[in-house]
């Protein structure tokens, strides 16, 4: 049963990592879109695309 816990335990860890390092990405996006558009889009907007654009990563 320890096992199992300890199993479950390193799971969640791996789990919370990977979406830590998918925000962690976004955020970079959002600044690299900001950089490119210069501060034309809203906020929103730049996020959408950030959203966009990990799951365009993700497909390829």
């Amino acid at each position: 049963m320890k096992q199992v816990e300890k199993l479950y335990d390193g799971i969640s860890h791996y789990i919370l990592f990977l979406k830590l390092e998918k925000m962690k990405r976004k955020m970079e996006l959002e600044k690299y879109i900001k950089y490119q558009w210069q501060g034309r889009l809203s906020a929103k907007i730049e996020s959408v695309i950030a959203t966009v654009l990990l799951h365009v990563e993700a497909l390829i």
